[in-house]
């Protein structure tokens, strides 16, 4: 039996994924500086949670999406099955989002000086894109492979146009 779930990169999914790594660019910063720029609990905290969460809903309605129809996908796509890490980084975003998330600004005033539930959320949305990404080079890997020994020539167009791209 085949355990995975093939999920189409949608338009809504490619979109969050590049606004996720726009977030992430803009967030890495040392956690030991303490300049005005630097991100804090207070001004940063909220902005990454509302991405983890809008990220995490939009790879679950895709996935949903890929369970009511069975249809041949001709978008990029990633492997989403119980036993991925794209899989499992969905669940414990989610699980975060249900639990500890929730709960942060009620635990207390969000410091302005220290970034200690900005660390845990910008940790959750990195692993989650991380996996992502990953789980959709691993699939267009796998169909380089199955075109491979489907049809060489067209494999070695395709090869190409790839070249060319990663070249542009």
């Amino acid at each position: 039996m085949n355990s995975s779930l093939l999920v189409p990169v949608t338009p809504d999914l490619r979109k969050e994924l590049a606004a996720s790594a726009a977030a992430l660019a803009t967030i890495d910063k040392p956690s030991g500086s303490r300049d005005a720029t630097t991100p804090n609990d207070k001004e940063h905290f909220p902005q990454v949670l509302n991405q983890l969460e809008t990220l995490t809903s939009t790879v679950l309605e895709a996935a949903g999406f890929a369970l009511l129809t069975e249809q041949r996908w001709t978008t990029a796509r990633f492997d989403m099955g119980p036993k991925t890490e794209a899989g499992y980084r969905v669940g414990v975003s989610a699980s975060y989002l249900r639990s500890t998330a929730a709960e942060a600004p009620t635990m207390g005033e969000l410091s302005g000086h220290r970034r200690e539930h900005l660390d845990v959320a910008v940790s959750r949305l990195r692993d989650l894109y991380d996996a992502l990404i990953t789980a959709v080079m691993q699939q267009a890997t796998s169909d380089l492979m199955t075109m491979w020994n489907r049809d060489r020539d067209h494999f070695l167009k395709i090869a190409e146009t790839l070249a060319n791209e990663a070249t542009a």
